[in-house]
């Protein structure tokens, strides 16, 4: 018995040796797996509205950036967010057919690329882990703590993106000699950064702080908060310069009454941050807990100021703004680098076994996540949609944002879009215009309406029901998925002319 103990116990030292040996190679793997697991959700889901406004918005820069102010023209489809994604969409219009795919092969890299950003910052605040041990506590963290800032993030919402510029822009700002090139990258990446997202120049604020906390003459420190106010100038001159695009980014969400975070989602996030605080705790005691505290305070205020911030930004928005546990979730991503200075003197051996956990559990996820047949659903339903809209020739048609992308490629005089109108009445309130869904119909008279699951989230609050103004109803069902077509009545296919 005791050689057979003696044996076990060998064992599991040669297996702990060889885990921390190979955390490099098993770190990679973490990697790969998490940046493929993220993209094939993101195809096979689709980049719902926050992608397909984007690439609406994108389609109608041709020439210029602008819109005309006819009231027609205000219901285009529009992000509501700032326009960097709408720009890269222009950019990918080039790969066709397989733009979406390309989009949300960027986001998921997005997040794979802050996590290895967050390293930087985490080694500007005194951290002491390698590379790979850093990488795969974040990946854990954003795993099993922070899954709603994954989901948010392979749609393309812009946090993730946004974040990767600022990020970029402050280790340009602490780290690099100073000089002309210094100058110029950090007002360029902090400007790129605000392009994509406006809750942005909150930690971009905080960074300003942060400048003149640094040891170094005041006129340097004041140099380094001109080169921040210069790349948060340079952002929103560029994002307002898009004609209607401080009204659509900004405008359309004022006014919008607040959202109860008291919800079962938000109570789950915080008690698991408590737990993950409570085991720091247990694993250090007290005191060594405190010094630790004590330093982060005093030594990290690189990773403490601009994350309080960009919390404190995304907190409001879910609360204010029609967010959601997204948006909070979100908001934590820069307490990354803070947390992991508490378990930074962890056995390295958790670590190597925390990335077999994980490699274990995302193989799994890819595995039974019927991700290509889920895909090759999606593709087959926007197909449909657009082969049955086409054969009726309409030349104007009113969609969801989710659903414009199956019509976005036909010859049609004009496109309009619910979510447009509803962020203007949900905003600024501007009731002259349309102020309910059957005033909206009867005001922009589509040939054709486009929604996923029959508009049903416009009918609750905007009394929207196409079938009580003279359409009929189709429904195209594919797998799980569903998209439901109105046709006015007076309007035959190709079929039955």
């Amino acid at each position: 018995m005791g050689i057979s103990q003696s044996r076990i116990t060998r064992g599991l030292e040669r297996a702990a040796c060889f885990l921390q040996k190979h955390i490099g190679i098993l770190a990679w793997i973490v990697g790969g797996l998490f940046l493929f697991s993220l993209f094939t959700q993101g195809i096979a889901k689709g980049g719902r509205w926050d992608l397909y406004e984007a690439i609406a918005m994108a389609d109608q820069l041709s020439g210029k950036f602008g819109y005309s102010q006819g009231s027609i023209d205000w219901f285009k489809p529009s992000t509501p967010y700032f326009p960097g994604v709408s720009f890269l969409a222009a950019l990918t219009r080039t790969f066709g057919g397989y733009q979406v795919e390309m989009l949300l092969f960027a986001a998921s890299a997005c997040v794979v690329f802050l996590l290895y950003l967050l390293f930087f910052l985490y080694r500007s605040g005194g951290g002491s882990w390698p590379l790979a041990r850093f990488f795969v506590f974040s990946v854990a963290v954003s795993y099993f703590f922070l899954p709603s800032w994954l989901d948010y993030a392979k749609e393309f919402k812009p946090d993730a993106i946004s974040l990767v510029f600022f990020v970029a822009g402050s280790l340009a700002l602490l780290k690099l000699e100073r000089g002309v090139n210094r100058a110029v990258l950090v007002v360029s990446l902090l400007a790129i950064s605000l392009l994509f997202k406006q809750q942005i120049v909150a930690p971009m604020f905080g960074l300003s702080l942060v400048s003149f906390l640094k040891h170094g003459s005041y006129f340097e420190k004041i140099k380094d908060f001109t080169y921040i106010c210069l790349g948060g100038i340079l952002g929103l001159g560029i994002a307002i310069s898009v004609e209607g695009g401080l009204f659509y980014a900004v405008l359309s969400h004022v006014g919008r009454g607040r959202v109860s975070v008291v919800d079962k989602e938000h109570l789950q996030l915080f008690l698991e941050v408590f737990g993950v605080v409570f085991f720091a705790l247990a694993v250090l005691g007290f005191n060594s807990f405190k010094e630790r505290l004590a330093a982060l305070v005093s030594n990290g205020a690189v990773l403490l100021i601009p994350a309080i911030f960009w919390f404190l930004a995304c907190f409001s928005g879910a609360m204010n703004y029609g967010g959601n546990i997204g948006n909070t979730a979100v908001g934590m991503v820069l307490f990354i680098p803070a947390a992991a200075m508490f378990y930074q003197k962890i056995n390295p051996v958790v670590i190597s076994g925390l990335a077999v956990v994980l490699i274990c559990l995302i193989s799994t996820d890819v595995a039974t996540s019927h991700w290509l047949e889920e895909y090759r659903e999606r593709l087959s339903l926007d197909a449909e949609v657009a082969e049955k809209v086409a054969d009726y020739k309409p030349e104007s048609i009113l969609v969801s944002g989710d659903s414009y992308i199956s019509v976005r490629n036909l010859e049609v005089g004009r496109i309009s879009e619910i979510d447009t109108w509803a962020h203007i009445h949900q905003g600024v309130n501007r009731k002259e215009v349309a102020p309910d869904g059957g005033s909206l119909i009867d005001f922009l008279k589509p040939d054709a309406i486009v929604c996923v699951q029959g508009c049903s989230v416009f009918e609750k609050d905007y009394s929207f029901r196409p079938l009580d103004h003279g359409y009929r109803e189709e429904r195209i069902v594919s797998g799980g998925r569903d998209k439901v077509l109105f046709f006015r009545s007076d309007l035959t296919s190709a079929a039955h002319q």
